[in-house]
């Protein structure tokens, strides 16, 4: 799979990743902080993983700062993980690199 996946426990802490994730964020227990466009952390609650905790299924979009002092653009869609009883568990992102995408135009709805 090309997209980076996080799985979060309900505390939101990383509980399994993929190799992509580790490309993206350096390591599998990399913490996720996403930033708005002007480069800026979302505040803790409208973190990806702090929204699928509580529930929500959404698709976010956000940039991630890099070493190079440019941004990266990115997408997350992510959602609640149910137990066989519909209890939740966690939460599951899949975080896509849409930077080529937004830098001709064709996204972030900002």
């Amino acid at each position: 799979m090309g997209d980076a996946v996080l799985v979060v426990n309900q505390a939101a802490q990383p509980l399994l990743t993929n190799a992509a994730y580790i490309d993206l964020f350096g390591h599998a227990d990399a913490v996720l902080v996403a930033h708005n466009q002007e480069g800026h952390p979302l505040a803790s609650e409208a973190q990806p993983p702090q929204r699928a905790v509580r529930g929500e299924t959404f698709t976010l979009e956000f940039t991630l700062p890099t070493e190079a002092s440019e941004q990266r653009y990115l997408e997350a869609p992510g959602q609640p993980i149910l137990d066989e009883e519909r209890q939740q568990t966690g939460g599951v992102l899949v975080i896509r690199d849409i930077t080529e995408r937004s830098r001709q135009g064709l996204s972030l709805g900002w």
